[in-house]
């Protein structure tokens, strides 16, 4: 389920002109996965948001690109790897087992990028990066396709090899073979007064939220006399003629162009909010679903655990027998054997770092080559132990494999073992891509 926050960037909305007329607005400006943006995408091109985003009429646009950069780049320092990807595709879609009514808008296909903010005298700009040309399809949506639908989906989609024409038929094929009545539509012309209509509700969210945290009683702060004092706030006649009283009548401003009208105490038309309302109603048909290349998403995608899924489900599938892997979802009773090892020879451990008897017990339990959980508060000497680990494994000459899904705690422990002359054993990676050449380096 895809909500927009304020964490992601709806790079389509953040191109809409803020025009009187959506009638004059020109598709081919507007940011969807159109020749221009396709052509940059799978020659992995960097592009300039400045150039397709309208920054001056989406004001909340920095912001939020500083936003996600910044948390991109955490991603990194903390677990080694950039969760920042862009959507190009949506899939509008409905459960029809469960809620049939409710219109669930997920990411289907996302590109991984990089924003960087470039420092300018007049305005900063922004530039978005492609790092891969190959898609990764969203694997909590395909997970959920299969189980409703049996609708398989590859894992990724090479742009250079597979157009999304082609993965649209790919997924029209799936859908048809499911039978259950559903008509996909590709979706690549973007609906103009809908996309318009969301963009001025989005401005306006942000500068009614502006207005909330700038001050309740800020307007009210040039009034000099008939307020109260503590909060400035106007009395009686002054606020009628703030508020309520027009500044010149209806006719005085046709006949004067130097007046401008005072459009605050006028109301909006009814008509044009209900027809808004049954545009968007009339496209929720349950069996009516969009493959929509008109919906560009930048932001954070927090699914990494899925990876995890992704390797169970290829276990169960394969039937590839694993000991790790029966031992932890049996279902029958796992016999447990107290095993005491000898703590009084201190000449057999391998400590680089000072423990404790209960770490020592700990360390020597390894040697019984059971698996066996380590747990405890921070501040308990965990780090410690597992670099006492790493060494009398290593001492006693095998392999040891040390996985922490943050990028901290390896770095704590690598400085630790480096400290004692034991990081030329050691091959340290934290990206497969990055760390490649020195890998294979470590290895010769």
């Amino acid at each position: 389920y895809y909500k927009p926050n304020m964490r992601f960037v709806n790079l389509t909305i953040s191109s809409v002109p803020m025009v009187l007329h959506y009638q004059s607005i020109r598709t081919e400006l507007l940011f969807t996965w159109n020749a221009d943006v396709s052509a940059k995408v799978t020659g992995m091109k960097e592009m300039v948001l400045n150039k397709y985003l309208r920054f001056e009429d989406h004001q909340y646009l920095a912001a939020y690109l500083d936003k996600i950069r910044l948390e991109s780049q955490r991603n990194i320092n903390e677990y080694g790897f950039s969760q920042l990807k862009m959507v190009i595709t949506f899939l509008n879609w409905h459960n029809l087992k469960e809620n049939a009514s409710e219109r669930i808008q997920s990411p289907l296909l996302l590109i991984p990028v990089e924003v960087k903010k470039i420092k300018r005298l007049k305005e900063d700009h922004y530039s978005m990066k492609v790092l891969d040309n190959v898609a990764e399809v969203n694997p909590v949506l395909a997970n959920q396709l299969r189980e409703l639908y049996g609708i398989k989906l590859p894992d990724f989609v090479d742009l250079d090899e597979m157009k999304l024409e082609q993965f649209y038929q790919l997924l029209k094929g799936q859908i048809d073979a499911a039978n259950q009545g559903i008509q996909l539509h590709y979706v690549d012309k973007p609906k103009i007064k809908l996309v318009h209509s969301v963009a001025k509700q989005t401005v306006s969210n942000y500068r009614r939220r502006v207005r909330k945290t700038s001050g309740q009683f800020d307007s009210y702060k040039n009034i000099s006399y008939s307020y109260q004092h503590e909060h400035y706030k106007p009395l009686g006649l002054e606020i009628f003629k703030q508020r309520v009283e027009p500044r010149h009548s209806y006719l005085e401003f046709l006949v004067n162009d130097d007046i401008q009208l005072n459009t605050q105490h006028l109301t909006g038309s009814n008509t044009n909010e209900r027809e808004l309302f049954e545009m968007a109603e009339s496209d929720n048909n349950p069996y009516s679903w969009d493959f929509d290349l008109c919906n560009m998403v930048l932001g954070n995608f927090n699914y990494k655990k899925m990876s995890l899924v992704r390797d169970y489900n290829q276990v169960v599938d394969n039937n590839v027998p694993n000991k790790v892997f029966d031992a932890l979802f049996s279902n029958e009773p796992k016999q447990i054997q107290p095993h005491h090892p000898d703590l009084n020879k201190p000449e057999d451990w391998h400590h680089v770092i000072t423990a404790d008897p209960t770490q020592t017990q700990a360390i020597l339990h390894s040697r019984t080559g059971e698996s066996y959980i380590i747990q405890g508060p921070p501040g308990t000497g965990k780090s410690q132990t597992i670099t006492n680990l790493i060494a009398d494994f290593v001492a006693r000459g095998k392999s040891i494999l040390f996985v922490c899904e943050k990028r901290a705690a390896l770095d704590v422990v690598f400085h630790r073992l480096k400290q004692n002359g034991l990081d030329e054993l050691c091959c340290y990676i934290h990206d497969s891509q990055s760390d490649k050449r020195e890998f294979i380096k470590n290895l010769k």
